[in-house]
Order: C-alpha cells, then structure tokens, then sequence
C-alpha cells in the first residue's frame, strides 16, 4: 500500500524527508528531487556542501541517471560542450573546450569561437593528452606514460583506469567505443 504523497518507486529515507520537511516545510521529497534534477550540474554542486543528506541526494545513482535524462531533452546547448586535443607543432598536446552554441556559432564565422583551455587530472605541460572517447558527459582520457583516465569534467572528479599494457607516447592513437562499456563497473 502507498501512503497518500508517496510516489511508489521513491527511494527516500526517513532521515532525508525530515530534513525535507525542516528546510522546506510542506514541501513533497519528490518534488524537490524532481526540481533538483533540472538545474545545471554546476549549481548543483553547490548543494554539495549544503548537507549530508543533499549530498547523498545527488549523489544518487538514480538522481544522476534523472538527471541526465533531463539535461539530454534541452534543446537549449547552452549546457553542452565539447572537448577536444589541441595538437601545437613542435609542443605537447593540451585540452581546450567550447560550449556547442559557440560551436554552431564558429560555423558560421570561425573567429568567433569561445575556446577556454581546460584543467584536467594529472595535467603536465610536459605530456600529452588525448580524448579517447566519451559517454553521457564521462570523457575517456590518455595521458602519455601515466594511462587512461575516466573523467568527468562537471564534478571535476576521476579514475584511472586499468592498465591496457599499452605505453602511450606521441603519435599514438587509441579509440575506444565508451557507448559498449558498463562504465558503472568501471567505476566502483
């Protein structure tokens, strides 16, 4: 039996509706996720810090999912990007970024890019770095000599990813299809 402003499928706890309620009184758990999971990733972060239990909240394996499904329904590509390898002549590869409306933007007139070097694990200006793949906002990284990396550049947050017993030097190329792999197990 479901209790009357209980979604069935809801994976609250106790101790998290309280808080619900404390911080926001009258307000239903479910539809403050439901909120939540339509604000962009870097506001989000910010709950971080609000409580334990908001943490947890957004840390959940199902609020991310929710939210991802959300983020990927905008029309708007205001929130979305790419990253790719800058490859300099005679120097070491680095990372730059631009949204995708900046993007749709250079199309038409290339000068007009908004391109921002980014931060990255491990960055060494001294080795090089590739985008090997990417899925659902989680980018596949080689560094050369230190491996992959698995990397999502929204939380800032990393893992190295298993030895593939290959050395990554200059010149190299690894393509790897992210869309195939269960990157939960990859994680944990």
């Amino acid at each position: 039996m479901v209790e009357e402003g209980k979604h069935p499928s809801s994976s609250s706890t106790p101790n998290q509706e309280s808080e619900s309620l404390i911080i926001f009184p009258n307000f239903p758990h479910e539809l403050l996720i439901e909120i939540l999971s339509r604000v962009p990733v870097k506001s989000l972060m910010k709950f971080k810090c609000v409580s334990r239990t908001r943490l947890s909240l957004i840390s959940n394996p199902h609020f991310i999912k929710t939210h991802l499904i959300n983020s990927l329904k905008k029309d708007d590509f205001g929130h979305h990007g790419l990253i790719f390898t800058v490859l300099p002549p005679n120097s070491d590869s680095h990372l730059k970024q631009c949204s995708l409306e900046s993007a749709f933007d250079a199309a038409a007139a290339p000068s007009s890019a908004e391109v921002i070097e980014i931060d990255y694990p491990l960055k060494n200006p001294y080795k090089s770095v590739w985008v090997v793949g990417s899925c659902d906002g989680l980018v596949c990284i080689a560094i050369e000599e230190d491996g992959q990396f698995l990397w999502n550049p929204s939380i800032r947050k990393f893992k190295k990813l298993p030895d593939l017993g290959v050395t990554i030097k200059r010149g190299c190329c690894i393509i790897l299809d992210l869309g195939t792999i269960p990157l939960i197990m990859i994680i944990r």
